[in-house]
């Protein structure tokens, strides 16, 4: 109501807010793309991370030498549902996820524990997602190993390929933190713009005689 009542008395200043208002919605809408270029430059440093889909990148992993020559890779194999059915059990720890007997390129076979599946298309086969080794005495976990080892041995038990993605990593570029990054910043860029720009308004009009000054003299 006071509001109201105020442009009613100064037409002048309903006019420079209606002005000012305008040009701050057309600045807020600029914000979604702003904050998503941001985040998309965090997320392009993030292109490595353990868990995600290979890229031109991601060293191929055909044997366990390479495993252990590299310290992100992805592995290579020919079938993307064989590995699936050569032995898997699900381990559930803090971090529970299935855990598979993966056959590599080379015919040695090594543990992978995997939360969803990204699978690329190369000439070689298939890279599963980007994975790293995670030191681990599998036999301190005998009816996992037995499950994995049902049908065939695994190469090493000393270790077993992690390609779980880092939750906390990923929440850094995610769409819901987008998300709530512009729900944050849009219209307190609109208040503050529509603010900043009305008294501006106001000043100029009253300094070049257009209006009237709302406080003092007229």
């Amino acid at each position: 109501m006071r509001f109201l009542r105020l442009f009613m008395t100064h037409p002048d200043l309903a006019i420079e807010f209606v002005i000012s208002a305008l040009i701050a919605i057309l600045v807020a809408r600029a914000v979604p793309g702003i904050v998503n270029s941001y985040y998309d430059n965090v997320e392009s440093g993030h292109v490595n991370d353990v868990g995600l889909e290979a890229n031109d990148q991601t060293v191929p992993a055909n044997s366990i030498e390479d495993i252990l020559n590299n310290d992100t890779f992805a592995i290579v194999v020919s079938d993307p549902d064989e590995y699936k059915f050569d032995g898997s059990a699900y381990w559930k720890d803090e971090d529970p996820s299935e855990i598979y007997n993966v056959k590599l390129a080379s015919g040695e076979r090594v543990a992978v524990r995997m939360q969803a599946e990204y699978l690329k298309k190369t000439g070689d086969g298939y890279l599963l997602n980007i994975g790293k080794i995670k030191k681990f005495d599998l036999t301190a976990e005998p009816e996992i190993l037995d499950e994995l080892q049902e049908e065939y041995a695994l190469d090493r038990t000393d270790f077993y390929v992690d390609l779980r993605t880092n939750i906390e990593e990923g929440s850094k570029y995610s769409e819901a933190t987008r998300q709530k990054m512009i729900d944050l910043v849009q219209p307190f860029t609109a208040i503050f713009v529509c603010a900043i720009l009305w008294i501006l308004l106001h000043v100029i009009t009253v300094k070049i005689g257009i209006a009237p000054k709302l406080f003092g003299n007229r």
